[in-house]
């Protein structure tokens, strides 16, 4: 396990964190690989393509805090744990978020890429 490894996956983290608080799809797009999964924390699981389009639905977010949990390198692969709290709206429904949440990176040639996030209520 790498020091520079485990900062280039922090640093994903938190370009992952203002790409969501701001609704940026374009840099959520070039964190995901093609085959990115979402697991909802009522255990649904949404593709690439749905999580991207959460925003164009209505998805605003007012506030989303990250709270830094275990960040583990094994070769190619890294672990992100941690709990959000999530508030905003869909369309004129609120929503109110707090959930554990597992993001799962890949390296691709030289960057960490988002494979997967798991959250569990």
């Amino acid at each position: 396990m790498s020091g520079l490894d485990e900062d280039r996956v922090a640093g994903q983290q938190r370009r992952w964190l203002e790409a969501e608080r701001t609704g940026d799809v374009v840099t959520l797009d070039s964190l995901a690989v093609p085959d990115f999964t979402l697991v909802t924390p009522d255990g649904d699981v949404r593709t690439r393509e749905q999580w991207l389009a959460r925003f164009a639905a209505g998805l605003r977010i007012t506030s989303l805090e990250w709270e830094q949990g275990p960040l583990t390198v094994l070769g190619d692969l890294a672990i992100v744990v941690g709990r959000q709290t999530l508030r905003g709206h869909r369309g004129d429904q609120p929503v109110d978020e707090r959930c554990r949440a597992s993001h799962v990176y890949v390296r691709v040639s030289e960057s960490w890429r988002l494979v997967g996030i798991q959250l569990t209520s």
